[in-house]
């Protein structure tokens, strides 16, 4: 598996090394302008309520997405031998990681928050699954 995703006609895509950095600065983006919107990202929290960052949300998007890489490695190692499956099984784990991780912005404080840090998830998500699809 090479390191770097090739578009259909041959030529060089983003480097798959890249895919998690453009998770981190649409992360950090999606943030900024919620927040100059008004949106508090507020979270309830075992001692109260927390404020979600932009460098908690980079460092977030950045660990979860240098994860995925390995993940999608490892898949298309173990599936290789049949077409279609390592991208199939891929796209699988990424939607079943992302249902699970919209579980957090539930415990966001206002209705606004939960839709800012959902929206963050889902950008996120978009961009590790298709980013590292191929």
């Amino acid at each position: 598996m090479s390191p770097t995703s090739t578009t259909s006609n041959g030529t060089s895509a983003v480097p798959r090394w890249a895919v998690p950095l453009a998770a981190a600065a649409v992360a950090a983006g999606v943030l900024l302008v919620g927040t100059a919107l008004g949106v508090d990202p507020e979270v309830r929290s075992a001692t109260g309520t927390q404020t979600v960052g932009v460098v908690a949300a980079v460092v977030a998007a950045l660990v979860v997405g240098y994860a995925a890489w390995g993940v999608r490695a490892l898949l298309g190692r173990l599936l290789s031998r049949r077409a279609g499956r390592a991208e199939r099984a891929w796209l699988v784990t990424c939607g079943v990681v992302l249902l699970v991780s919209l579980l957090g912005p539930l415990g966001a404080v206002t209705a606004g928050a939960v839709v800012l840090l959902a929206v963050e998830h889902v950008a996120v998500g978009a961009i590790l699954a298709l980013g590292l699809r191929r």
